[in-house]
């Protein structure tokens, strides 16, 4: 890769809906002889975070990439993707937001709040359908060549063997299929569906399961639409399509114990809590899931020491009408919550 610092990039993505686009833009800069940093794994916590926003530091450029179904969740404040961004404009980065799959930030206004409101304002690239060759070009050549404002910070040296492992890493991916690309896209037009179109969401998802057939976030999105339609055996089929692909995809644990706890099978529903608590020990849903299965089992004791937990996390867990807003849980459950949260 150049040495030079003005052809360093890094490119922030929403791993669940951005990954194939993403590797795509990874490999074509690479191929151009820039030295991209792109993390393949998701973030939660620990010590790699640092990493992540010293490469923000250690790099000219940061190509964010913009989807639907990607900045959703840019409205909370926790969320990753919006740290990523919020640090790189701190620092004076020179920011290209990357817009595909007919992105459009009018569609999107009430995601960019705080420091994130001035994203719009920021030169973009628009990829259309069919025409990346020529949308990278653009890229290489016009908004690669934006001055950076800020100091480069080179990486701290006991960081570069991890740092050169994440890049390797990512170059060592197979370059994304056409079909892949198509399937994301698929995948991106489900998710920026109205919520109650549930019959076209799983249209788009079946779609992309049939051009990627290892697609595990369509078979649980899928499975999650199919839940809400009242069909408890095919969410649970497609959950546990989800789960053999990717063992340890945290969500779709939560997704079928939840539809198992419908389904009046309370036992199989706690195993899946308790799964998705060992990944994520963290994850509000994981311990609501567990508290409100282990209620209903009889295991009054274990329940409360449970939401108590969740509550010493965050205190705003205490109000009860937070669940209702909070959990997207059927309206019995959430009842159920709040009699726990009652009762401490």
């Amino acid at each position: 890769m150049a040495a030079d610092p003005e052809k360093t990039v890094f490119i922030s993505y929403r791993r669940s809906v951005s990954a194939y686009f993403a590797r795509a833009i990874f490999m074509d800069l690479r191929a151009h002889g820039y030295d991209v940093f792109m993390d393949v794994e998701s973030i939660d916590s620990g010590t790699f975070d640092t990493i992540i926003l010293n490469q923000i530091a250690a790099r000219a450029h940061f190509v964010v990439i913009l989807t639907p179904g990607s900045v959703e969740r840019c409205a909370e404040p926790g969320d990753w993707l919006r740290r990523e961004i919020e640090t790189a404009m701190e620092l004076g980065r020179n920011v290209v937001p990357v817009l595909a799959h007919d992105f459009s930030f009018g569609d999107y206004r009430g995601c960019f709040t705080g420091k994130l409101s001035n994203l719009p304002r920021y030169s973009a690239l628009t990829v259309p359908h069919d025409y990346f060759d020529a949308a990278m070009e653009r890229l290489r050549t016009r908004f690669l060549k934006q001055p950076v404002t800020g100091a480069i910070r080179p990486t701290p040296a006991g960081e570069r063997a991890a740092v050169r492992q994440k890049v390797e890493e990512a170059a060592s991916r197979p370059a994304p299929t056409e079909a892949q690309l198509t399937a994301e896209q698929w995948f991106e037009r489900g998710l920026a569906r109205d919520k109650s179109d549930l019959d076209g969401k799983i249209a788009d998802y079946t779609e992309a399961i049939r051009l990627d057939a290892k697609h595990a976030l369509a078979y649980n999105n899928r499975g999650w639409a199919r839940h809400n339609q009242g069909n408890l055996a095919g969410a649970i089929s497609d959950f546990d399509e989800a789960i053999r692909l990717d063992p340890k995809y945290t969500a779709v644990y939560i997704n079928r114990g939840e539809a198992k706890f419908a389904f009046g099978q309370m036992q199989p529903a706690l195993s899946d809590f308790e799964r998705a608590y060992d990944l994520d020990p963290v994850s509000k849903w994981s311990i609501a899931g567990l508290a409100i299965t282990l209620h209903a089992l009889g295991r009054i004791e274990e329940a409360h020491r449970h939401w108590r937990a969740l509550i010493e996390k965050d205190t705003r867990y205490r109000d009860a009408d937070w669940v209702g807003k909070e959990f997207h849980w059927r309206l019995e459950l959430v009842e159920e919550a709040r009699k726990l949260i009652g009762k401490l």
